[in-house]
């Protein structure tokens, strides 16, 4: 019986933090492609960078286009787009990563919340965020965790890895903690 009760708490307690954070759902994407997001059907449009502008995505359905600047993709790379509730309002925004363009360790991150009153989709703007705390200096290698309400973003400076907490607060991320995941 004890050996049922313990079985039985250990994947209670495997399950439980299994879910304590999510990743955002993630796909390759290899030129342009559909989703159905919030009722709507989307198209992706991706325009790679060239020597004249930079890389854009473009985002159409039945009623509207969107356009936006996105990180710039390395030669021979995939990107990938990740599906998931970035802002904690029940509703799916998603990101597009990139891998970055030093060697390619880790991926940047372009976040686009769902505005319901407009059916838009708003870019986090990173060239007016404020990392000026944090030792990241973009959204990289991101996590979730839902239940807290924050973000945790990953990168590496000089010979060391950081991880950077962002806490969910009135409608922004806003930096809490960096952490040397060296020691």
């Amino acid at each position: 019986m004890n050996i049922i009760k313990r079985t039985f708490a250990l994947l209670t307690i495997f399950t439980l933090h299994s879910i304590s954070f999510a990743l955002p759902t993630s796909q390759a994407v290899k030129g342009n492609t559909e989703f159905k997001l919030n009722g709507q059907n989307i198209q992706f449009i991706f325009n790679e960078n060239s020597d004249d502008a930079p890389a854009q995505l473009i985002m159409k359905n039945k009623l509207k286009k969107q356009q936006f600047s996105i990180a710039e993709l390395p030669y021979q790379s995939t990107r990938h787009i990740y599906f998931a509730d970035y802002n904690f309002d029940g509703l799916t925004d998603f990101s597009i990563s990139a891998p970055d363009m030093g060697m390619g360790v880790y991926q940047v991150f372009d976040i686009f919340l769902y505005q319901p009153k407009t059916q838009n989709f708003e870019v986090i703007d990173q060239e007016k965020f404020d990392f000026s705390h944090s030792q990241c200096t973009a959204f990289t290698d991101i996590r979730l965790f839902p239940t807290k309400r924050q973000m945790s973003s990953s990168c590496r400076g000089g010979a060391r890895w950081w991880t950077d907490t962002y806490q969910f607060n009135k409608g922004q991320w806003r930096w809490i903690k960096s952490k040397d995941e060296s020691e």
